[in-house]
């Protein structure tokens, strides 16, 4: 198994390209670029690593990890797989920050904290910007294609020869998910866990709760020297975690 990590998007999201070096069948796990020019480098490793992309997997529907998956479907043919739980976020993606306004409920600025967000909708819903009047941070949402497949805990995901297996682990979203491969002691771990952090519960449908359990009785049940590549920042392993993360020691 042959691993590749582009840091793209507004957020700096982490997106992994995922292949089998005999067969040269592929993934990409979240694709958060959110036009042709901040996906060049993914698209230009595909025609020069000659890979044929099986599908495109989303750790999780938000907005930061699917924004590319229109533009990768197109050019590639990939089925997109998702959990069934985060499923309905991908047509849209600013569907949870719609509804928490809907209920008069304050959203922090992600650059300055203030509660001084608006979120506008295009026309056509395809795609929606979210700008803060404080700092003037805006950030673009893109509507994606529906899932290919929504995948649940314990289904294995092949491509050539190399597997990956699902595992839900909700609590930074209800369908968040995990991959693992025990034979290359990899894990990609989506926003649940990060180098000396975990992802946020402060957000549309996450719970402190399920994180912690998903963290506690899955990722930690995990060999030490499994190495993790988390959504966003330093790649990391599951024994320095658990040694060393300030929410699991």
């Amino acid at each position: 198994m042959k691993i590749k990590t582009f840091v793209v998007g507004p957020i700096f999201t982490n997106c992994y390209l995922v292949w089998c070096e005999k067969t040269r069948q592929a993934i990409v796990i979240d694709p958060g670029f959110t036009n042709m020019e901040d996906g060049q480098p993914v698209l230009k490793a595909i025609k020069e690593k000659n890979i044929r992309v099986k599908y495109i997997v989303i750790t999780h529907g938000h907005f930061d990890h699917t924004g590319g998956i229109r533009i990768l479907k197109n050019i590639t043919g990939a089925k997109v797989l998702v959990h069934e739980k985060d499923a309905e976020f991908l047509p849209e993606p600013w569907k949870g920050i719609k509804e928490l306004i809907n209920k008069d409920k304050q959203i922090p600025c992600l650059a300055c904290g203030s509660l001084s967000l608006h979120l506008k909708i295009a026309e056509d819903n395809k795609k929606a910007r979210v700008l803060c009047e404080d700092c003037g941070m805006h950030i673009e949402f893109f509507s994606s294609p529906s899932a290919d497949k929504r995948i649940k805990d314990g289904e294995i995901i092949e491509f050539g020869d190399c597997k990956l297996e699902v595992i839900h682990t909700p609590g930074h979203s209800r369908g968040s998910i995990s991959l693992y491969s025990a034979e290359e002691q990899v894990l990609f771990s989506g926003d649940t866990l990060f180098a000396g952090s975990i992802g946020r519960t402060d957000i549309f449908n996450s719970s402190y709760e399920e994180i912690m359990n998903s963290l506690k009785n899955k990722l930690m049940e995990l060999p030490d020297n499994t190495v993790v590549y988390p959504g966003h920042g330093d790649a990391t392993t599951i024994g320095r975690e658990r040694k060393n993360n300030p929410f699991l020691v």
